[in-house]
């Protein structure tokens, strides 16, 4: 921010000049999103395609997705995301990708643990000190019509046999 302060007063600025203004030649452009896409676009364009992406898939507008990918990453939580990216709804979701790897790691860890709080499947009893079964007592009771479905398979009830 100081830097771009020292920049404008360097060239005169006037103090109601936005930061986002920058000189060129001696005149004054104001910053504009294709500038930034533009810059983008000729980076991604030198660094060729060992990215994994070509310049047709960036834009200023990756800068938003990316800063809130990096948040999520670092366990930021949504709400803080959603802040400092002035979403006013749940917009920024679509911009996480949740198959990346910081993010899907140590969940099936979780998924295994998770397996003696509960079990879907029906007529088990899932205790805490003893995994459920892979397997109902009898397999062919899964089948028929929902109703005939023990309630064991909501997790906060069980049905013993």
């Amino acid at each position: 921010m100081v830097r771009r302060v020292i920049h404008l007063r360097t060239h005169h600025a006037a103090e109601t000049t936005p930061l986002a203004t920058y000189f060129f030649h001696g005149s004054a452009t104001k910053l504009s999103s294709r500038n930034i896409s533009s810059v983008l676009k000729a980076a991604v364009t030198f660094l060729g395609p060992q990215l994994g992406f070509t310049a047709d898939h960036v834009s200023a507008r990756s800068l938003r997705s990316a800063g809130a990918m990096a948040l999520f990453n670092m366990k930021v939580d949504a709400l803080t995301i959603r802040l400092i990216g002035r979403w006013r709804s749940d917009e920024m979701l679509r911009y996480l990708s949740t198959q990346c790897e910081p993010v899907m790691r140590g969940l099936s860890r979780k998924m295994i643990q998770a397996a003696n709080e509960y079990t879907l499947i029906p007529g088990t009893l899932s205790h805490p000190f003893s995994p459920p079964s892979l397997l109902p007592p009898n397999p062919s009771s899964c089948l028929g019509t929902p109703d005939h479905m023990p309630m064991s398979i909501l997790p906060w009830t069980t049905t013993q046999n």
